[in-house]
């Protein structure tokens, strides 16, 4: 599980957009499973804070089966 798309806000920020597409949406589990492969990763490493945003498509766009 990898971060979807990270935006640099400063030295030591960075936001991490969640992209959903399904019914469920940013939990602490999510958070926690970005939190891990953020440390992992060299490039993502460097920041000491992160904003997690979630982006969900319009709701004509969620399929709910």
């Amino acid at each position: 599980m990898g971060v979807d798309v990270v935006e640099p806000v400063d030295a030591d920020t960075a936001c991490i957009y969640d992209f959903k597409t399904g019914i469920k949406g940013l939990g602490t589990k999510r958070i926690a499973d970005f939190a891990f492969s953020s440390a992992k990763s060299e490039r993502l490493r460097a920041f000491k804070q992160y904003f997690f945003i979630e982006i969900r498509p319009s709701a004509g766009s969620i399929r709910r089966d």
